[in-house]
C-alpha cells in the first residue's frame, strides 16, 4: 500500500516540471557492519533495486524522489568466542528526497552528481524483532548516456549511510551558553547499479 501511494505521488509531481526523468535500476548493494555489547551485528551484500523520479528546477539542478529496496540477512554474532550465531532475513527499504546536479559532457553523455536525505526502514522477517527506521543520507556519482530522445541507460554508484547515533548537548561557560548537536554512522555501506532512464518530457 505504502508502495502504491509513493508511486501515485512521484507521477502526479512529475506533471508540475517541464523536465521529467523517470529511471529504474538493478544493483548489488554491499553489506556493512556495527558492534554492540550483544556482538558483531551483520547485514550482508546483496540485490538491490529501485526507481528515481528527476524533475527540473532550473537548467543545472533537478529535485530527485527515489525509492530503493533490498532483501538480504543480518547475522549475529555474541562476543567473548561464543560460536551461536543468530540469523533473520531483513528487508531493507530507502525513501529518500534530493537533488541531481548534471554536468552534460556532450549531446549523449550527461555525468552527475546527487545527495539525498531521507529514511531507511530496516523490515525484519522474524515476527520476534519490531522493524526499525532510521534517518539516512547518500551520496553518488554516475552517468546518463542518451540512446534517444527519450530512452537512455542510468549507471552510478551511491555512499549509503543510515544514521545509527545522534546526541545534543547543551554547555555554559564563561563565554556564555550553546548548545551542540552530532551524528554518525558505524553501518555505512554503498552500490552499484545500472538500469533505464525514460525522459519523460
Amino acid at each position: 500500500m505504502k508502495k502504491t501511494l509513493l508511486i501515485s505521488l512521484l507521477a502526479l509531481t512529475s506533471f508540475a516540471y517541464a523536465q521529467t526523468d523517470l529511471s529504474v535500476y538493478y544493483g548489488y548493494q554491499f553489506g556493512s557492519k556495527t558492534y554492540d555489547y550483544y556482538g558483531t551485528f551483520r547485514i550482508h551484500s546483496a540485490a538491490n533495486y529501485g526507481a528515481i523520479l528527476e524533475f527540473g528546477v532550473r537548467p543545472d539542478l533537478m529535485i530527485q524522489l527515489q525509492y530503493m529496496g533490498s532483501q538480504t540477512y543480518g547475522t549475529l554474532e555474541p562476543p567473548y568466542g561464543v560460536s551461536t550465531h543468530l540469523r533473520s532475513d531483513i528487508g531493507i527499504n530507502y525513501y529518500q528526497v534530493g537533488m541531481i546536479r548534471p554536468f552534460p559532457v556532450n549531446q549523449k553523455l550527461e555525468a552527475f552528481g546527487s545527495f539525498s536525505l531521507g529514511a531507511t526502514q530496516f523490515a525484519f522477517q522474524e515476527d520476534a524483532y519490531n522493524d526499525e527506521w532510521r534517518f539516512s543520507l547518500t551520496l553518488g556519482l554516475g552517468a546518463k548516456i542518451w540512446l534517444s530522445d527519450k530512452i537512455g541507460l542510468r549507471l552510478q554508484s551511491r555512499l549509503l549511510v543510515p544514521v545509527t547515533w545522534a546526541g545534543l548537548g547543551f554547555y555554559c561557560g564563561t563565554g556564555g551558553c550553546g548548545t551542540s548537536a552530532n551524528a554518525g554512522s558505524t553501518m555505512i555501506s554503498g552500490d552499484v547499479s545500472g538500469g533505464l532512464v525514460f525522459r519523460l518530457k
